[in-house]
């Protein structure tokens, strides 16, 4: 399986929201990173084919989706950023609904054991009858993804599933989405590192609508080596050090305050060892707020 976005330009009147953007996916988790205003959720309608670009297309195994048409959208599920949930249906009612809508060729005891089976996957199959508007964020997105998964599609988008959960809910859902990502191309938007930074077999970095990178988390990390150190500096002198350099953590201590600098370079400094929140800052500084390097 293959995945290719091709030279993708994506304009409204003024306004550039995608940039020559290209690249291939194949099998495993693909998180698409950037901060809010990148273009991300752009990309991704036109990937699933809400949005035409303005130029460029996008490939399913060499051949354009626009001519795969119905074809492409049986081996495509999807999970936009805010599913749209009936809050009167019980749950296992929606994904009924939901599996007429998406034309699954499945009825009776077939299609009742796949809405058990994939209520199973997301851990709702105990609330299968409990109407929906009495579910917590984290249930309605997971069941969001339940209803993606319905199709079994070879390629699952997920656009910021996490969205406005507590952390506990975070660690589930990643752990559901890993457990269902085999034998998918799976894409996951984000703004949150924590979110891809240990499922992901690779990483986009998308900022302005245009691509910065695409490699493995720990290749991203290796890129950043010396360039980012630890600063020892007194209380008075944070504020000056936040206004001239990007600073990604302040850590008072008790004679002194420890900062987390990153750039390419800091006087001073003592080269330590980077992770992948240093990789999104040092990338997309001016979204982050951070100082000149």
């Amino acid at each position: 399986m293959e995945l290719t976005v091709e030279r993708i330009t994506k304009e409204y009147r003024s306004l550039k929201a995608l940039d020559d953007v290209s690249f291939t996916l194949t099998e495993g988790i693909h998180g698409l990173l950037g901060p809010n205003g990148a273009g991300k959720t752009t990309l991704v309608n036109i990937i699933v084919g809400i949005l035409r670009p303005t130029s460029g297309r996008v490939l399913w195994n060499g051949k354009d989706i626009a001519s795969l048409d119905w074809r492409y959208r049986n081996i495509l599920g999807f999970q936009p950023q805010t599913p749209s949930l009936y809050k009167s249906f019980r749950a296992d009612e929606f994904l009924r609904y939901m599996a007429a809508v998406k034309g699954v060729r499945l009825t009776g005891k077939a299609l009742d054991h796949r809405v058990d089976e994939v209520l199973e996957t997301v851990n709702l199959r105990a609330e299968a009858k409990k109407r929906i508007g009495a579910f917590s964020g984290g249930m309605r997105q997971r069941l969001g993804i339940a209803q993606a998964l319905l199709n079994n599609p070879k390629l699952l988008i997920l656009d910021e599933p996490t969205a406005g959960l507590d952390p506990q809910e975070r660690v589930r859902l990643r752990n559901v989405i890993a457990t269902v990502a085999m034998n998918k191309i799976v894409i996951w938007t984000t703004h949150i590192v924590s979110d891809i930074e240990y499922i992901a077999r690779d990483i986009l970095l998308l900022g302005k609508g245009n691509f910065l990178a695409c490699d493995t988390p720990q290749a991203l990390i290796a890129g950043m080596k010396d360039k980012v150190f630890a600063r020892s500096v007194q209380p008075q002198e944070v504020p000056i050090w936040q206004e001239k350099a990007l600073v990604g953590n302040v850590l008072r201590r008790e004679n002194d305050v420890l900062l987390r600098i990153i750039g390419d370079e800091c006087p001073g400094g003592t080269p330590i060892q980077p992770d992948l929140e240093d990789v999104y800052l040092y990338h997309f500084r001016e979204a982050s707020g951070g100082g000149e390097q």
